[in-house]
């Protein structure tokens, strides 16, 4: 006769690997824009990314939009053009068969733009994508039976976080900030936002989500002036699921972003209003508990186990650190006023754990906008950082996100751009874990009881209770209870122990 069986589901992880691509992308000026006179600043933005299956392998996908500040030929004006394609990238990670959660992060590590004469240019980009997938592997093994069976079992308790949904949230709010100055125009928006921090209770959980706008503003006088604005979002998903104990991965985005000049109590355009929205998908882990069966055997019949080794992954809890980023750019320029802006970003280029500590190397790169005697103008400068934080012992990586925070800059010499950027770190890291669990146990049709009476078995110094009462075929616990100090609390046989009564 065969036991029945079960079925449980073990966590996986695929930790993140990163893909580069190359992007090379053609751009025209509209019918009612100025030609260009000169370039000062190519920026960069992608849509949340989207994950999907094609040829049996996972892909991502986002919206890139490519920004050009220049200086028009109009009156030396400042204007801004736009320019967006659709960007797939093809990984070699296979399309797992059941559900499965996919943490996908797409961002631009390099930008360049050429120009092709006053209304056409060419953009080249380098996109960085990187990729980690939580799945959920059937297995299965045998069933304990309710006491009385007539088997004994050892057991071992597994303990981990498995996905089970995913809460997606759209938030849009608006704000306003002072400007210094009167505004003419409002020529484009700049947006990021930092690491979301949450929080749950029972049926809710609330996502709060730091986001950094800024107007990049012509005042009356033609210039260019930047008028930051900063807050904190907080987004909710209600459901009766969700408890003090349930896990989270949060990905928030600020989806889009419009700004516009308003005019105060004085009459004059030093408003800007900002409209923005906020999007939030959180991977739901509830923690399970499951007790499978490492070994059994039969009291009045004899017995056959098939066991499998089972590995799985663990998610951990999210880590974060701080850091400050502090470093001077010679520009070789004499004439500059004033920055204007100073904008920081952040790739990694390797995470790894070791001796309890997560090390995270990589590079920065910081774009200038600065008030020069002959305008406005741009540049961009950059090198390496090396971050570390505490974690646990022999843990792995899932993967390492870097959110830029805010950024104070000065200039000094006239030429001299010095800058303060705080970021924050934040790791999702895993533990692999390990397993022998039964997957059969068979016993006999007849019945073949033990010896009866009371035996002296001399063990070997290797040998637990477990082993003793399997042997013998009597219960284990009995088997403790009848030879106090005998045995360990965890079922190793005593250093003193010379023989044990099996009764």
């Amino acid at each position: 006769m065969e036991l029945e069986k079960k079925n449980i589901f073990l966590p996986e992880i695929t930790p993140g690997t990163a893909y580069r691509k190359d992007l090379e992308l053609d751009g025209n000026l509209n019918e009612d824009q100025p030609d260009i006179s000169r370039l000062i600043r190519v920026d960069a933005h992608t849509s949340a990314p989207a994950v999907f299956a094609e040829n049996g392998k996972l892909c991502v996908k986002s919206d890139a939009v490519f920004g050009i500040l220049y200086e028009s030929d109009f009156r030396a004006k400042p204007a801004y053009t736009q320019t967006g394609t659709v960007f797939t990238q093809a990984t070699d990670i296979p399309a797992p068969s059941g559900e499965y959660y996919a943490l996908a992060d797409i961002r631009c590590t390099y930008l360049t733009c050429k120009l092709l004469g006053a209304r056409r240019y060419v953009i080249r980009a380098a996109m960085e994508t990187s990729l980690s997938v939580i799945s959920v592997r059937e297995q299965t093994v045998t069933d304990i039976p309710a006491a009385g069976s007539g088997v004994f079992f050892k057991t071992e308790q597994l303990v981990y976080e498995t996905p089970c949904r995913v809460f997606t949230e759209e938030r849009s709010a608006s704000g306003s900030a002072q400007s210094p100055q009167s505004v003419a125009a409002v020529l484009f928006t700049d947006y990021n936002n930092s690491s979301p921090e949450w929080s749950a209770e029972e049926g809710r959980l609330t996502v709060r989500v730091p986001v950094y706008l800024k107007a990049f503003c012509e005042t009356e006088d033609g210039t260019l002036i930047t008028v930051p604005f900063s807050t904190v979002t907080a987004l909710t998903a209600e459901d009766p699921d969700i408890t003090p104990e349930s896990g989270f991965s949060v990905d928030a985005h600020v989806a889009s972003c419009t700004s516009s000049a308003e005019s105060d109590e004085y009459g004059e355009n030093r408003v800007i209003r900002f409209t923005y929205t906020v999007r939030m998908n959180a991977v739901c882990f509830e923690k399970t508990v499951e007790t499978v069966a490492a070994d059994a055997f039969g009291a009045e019949r004899s017995s056959e186990t098939a066991r499998k080794h089972f590995s799985y992954r663990v998610r951990l809890p999210e880590i974060k650190k701080e850091f400050r980023l502090q470093k001077e750019y010679d520009t070789e320029k004499t004439d500059i006023r004033s920055a204007n802006d100073v904008s920081v970003s952040f790739s990694v280029s390797s995470a790894e754990c070791a001796d309890g500590k997560l090390t995270v190397k990589g590079a920065y790169s910081a774009d200038l906008l600065t008030d020069t005697d002959s305008g406005t103008s741009g540049g961009t400068f950059g090198g390496e950082f090396e971050e570390s934080v505490e974690c646990e012992n022999g843990c792995g990586v899932m993967r390492v996100r870097i959110f830029p925070q805010n950024v104070e800059y000065s200039v000094t010499d006239g030429g001299t751009v010095a800058f303060d950027a705080s970021a924050c770190l934040c790791a999702e890291l895993f533990t692999a874990c390990e397993t022998d669990a039964l997957t059969s146990v068979t016993l006999s049709d007849a019945a073949s009881a033990p010896a009866a009476g009371i035996r002296f078995y001399y063990p070997g110094a290797d040998e637990s209770a477990w082993d003793i009462a399997k042997r013998c075929r009597v219960d284990p616990e009995k088997l403790k209870s009848d030879n106090p100090g005998a045995f360990t609390p965890e079922g190793g046989l005593a250093p003193d122990a010379v023989f044990v009564a099996v009764k």
